[in-house]
């Protein structure tokens, strides 16, 4: 009889603990890797999820970005750099599994409940469409949905050294901004917590439809009790990797002087930029680069 009640308050207490650990606000740090035809040209520590409450909250590190440089005398270092806070976070979520489906529970603000929103099926090659953009699940006038999902298959990944068995799903999605475009998302999601722990993000020629040789991973990378102070860290000192390699190959050349699609002036044009591009600035997501603005604005090549 000892032993019995020994075992079950044995049982009690882990039962007990586990719990507790589901409740403690934890941390997970996500790392998100940059590639062009599979060279890593990028790397940099990107968001964090705040798991409080069993709900999913995702932040931007709190860092100080550079807001405008403001010159105060002649002297060429007599400027005054303005900087905000990173203070971005979402509105909380968590998934939760009903017989073959799963669902983004989340606060609905427009009537004062808890809602579910199917996202995924677990039935093989199966479709759920209407996905929720998590961007407003905070309105007040109903969230905003678009795109669907598809499930691939249940598989085994590596995660931080550690094997783990994750639901493998893929979305897809269309932007509808100035330039619009397709983009795809491999999610894959952890059985036994339902967090994304993994995304491949690909992107498509809204017109062609064709994958562009740009695309990202963003994974988990470690996982934490306390958060870091970022009080005097720089959005830069989140960039864990770059490539600096400026001379561009043949193929980047080529790709370059292809926007031309067989305009013969702007081919021209084309080339005699490249010229000035090639070797004085980093091919990887060039257009960002304010020295190619420069270079773009300053330009003789007509």
């Amino acid at each position: 009889m000892l032993m019995k009640n020994s075992i079950f308050i044995i049982f009690l207490f882990f039962h007990i603990l586990s719990f507790a650990q589901k409740r403690t606000d934890k941390y997970l740090h996500f790392k998100t890797d940059y590639y062009w035809d599979s060279t890593l040209y990028e790397s940099v520590q990107d968001y964090y999820f705040k798991i409080e409450n069993s709900k999913i909250i995702r932040k931007n590190y709190p860092v100080l970005i550079k807001f405008f440089s403001q010159i105060i005398s002649k002297n060429p270092f007599g400027q005054k750099d303005s900087f905000y806070r990173d203070n971005l976070s979402s509105y909380p979520y968590n998934y939760i599994k009903k017989n073959n489906s799963i669902y983004l529970e989340y606060y609905d603000r427009q009537f004062n409940k808890s809602k579910l929103h199917k996202e995924y099926s677990l039935i093989k090659n199966d479709t759920v469409r209407f996905l929720a953009k998590k961007n407003s699940l905070d309105s007040k006038n109903g969230i905003s949905v678009g795109g669907f999902s598809i499930f691939l298959e249940r598989q085994k990944i590596f995660i931080g050294g550690s094997e783990i068995s994750v639901y493998k799903f893929i979305e897809y999605h269309e932007e509808f901004v100035s330039h619009p475009y397709n983009y795809t998302a491999e999610i894959y999601l952890d059985t036994i917590s339902l967090i994304p722990v993994k995304t491949v993000y690909s992107k498509y020629d809204y017109s062609t439809k064709q994958k562009s040789l740009y695309y990202s991973i963003t994974y988990l990378d470690s996982k934490s009790n306390i958060l870091t102070d970022y009080s005097n860290k720089k959005l830069e000192d989140l960039n864990l990797y770059k490539l600096t390699e400026k001379k561009w190959t043949e193929k980047q050349r080529t790709i370059f002087l292809n926007q031309s699609k067989d305009d013969i002036k702007l081919t021209n044009y084309l080339k005699c930029l490249l010229e000035q591009l090639d070797g004085t600035i980093s091919f990887y997501d060039y257009e960002r680069n304010f020295e190619f603005k420069r270079i773009i604005g300053g330009s003789k090549c007509e």
